[in-house]
């Protein structure tokens, strides 16, 4: 007979299995699934100080009549990645789960990663080139289904923007309107869908009209372009108007 220390020992080990495993058991990829990758307009920070773009990862599954389940958020994890049957978004799956750039509530939720300036210019073409890549609408927020009804995000290749304030004498006071300039190109800040600040060495992003441009950044002219987010246009007194430049 079999001793009960043998039975012991023939039971697989909880701690043998990596936490990922323990939680996130490996369910295969299905081939009917269509990934969407959706650039949220209202965070630019983490809870833990990290700047930058946060970006979620939805999922679709075609249904047998051709219709689609509703939008999900799916567990990225370099476990999971393996089993995409579709090699590009495999590829480019597997790059942002083993970027360390992923971050959620547990593993069950690693559907979600914030894309710092560094990132910028490696991840967001690869993003726009899946041609779904899309803006989440600010009015109808979590309500993914009108994402594929938008155009897809694409990359401006063009020069950075720039800053742009233009004050105007109303009386006693002085009316800033502010937009962002290119060579004449000029663009109203009622243009502008969103907008991400830089680092020291990286350009800052802004997305208009679907299309993902850079722009220089500098701290204190963030601070503006937030405030001119909001306010659209600043009345200042003639009298404080020195300090204020």
């Amino acid at each position: 007979m079999t001793s009960w220390k043998h039975l012991l020992q023939s039971i697989p080990s909880v701690e043998s299995k990596s936490k990922e495993d323990f939680f996130n058991p490996l369910h295969p990829w299905p081939a009917n699934r269509v990934v969407y990758f959706i650039v949220t307009p209202l965070r630019m920070r983490h809870d833990d100080g990290r700047i930058g773009a946060p970006i979620s990862i939805v999922c679709r599954d075609i249904k047998k009549d051709g219709t689609k389940t509703i939008p999900l958020h799916r567990p990225i994890t370099p476990r999971v990645t393996i089993t995409i049957p579709n090699e590009a978004d495999r590829n480019l799956l597997s790059r942002i789960a083993s970027n360390r750039i992923l971050y959620g509530y547990g593993l069950k939720d690693c559907s979600r990663f914030l894309l710092d300036p560094a990132n910028y210019d490696h991840f967001l073409p690869l993003l726009c080139a899946t041609k779904r890549c899309f803006i989440e609408p600010v009015q109808q927020r979590y309500h993914l289904y009108t994402i594929e009804g938008s155009p897809p995000l694409e990359i401006d290749d063009g020069p950075p923007w720039s800053l742009a304030i233009q004050w105007e004498s109303q009386g006693n006071d002085l009316m800033a309107k502010v937009g962002i300039t290119r060579h004449s190109e000029i663009i109203g800040f009622e243009e502008i869908q969103a907008i991400y600040p830089g680092d020291e060495s990286n350009h800052g992003i802004l997305i208009h009209n679907n299309l993902i441009s850079h722009y220089l950044f500098q701290p204190t002219l963030f601070l503006w372009i937030q405030l001119f987010m909001r306010r659209k246009s600043l009345k200042v007194p003639r009298s404080k108007w020195g300090s204020i430049v």
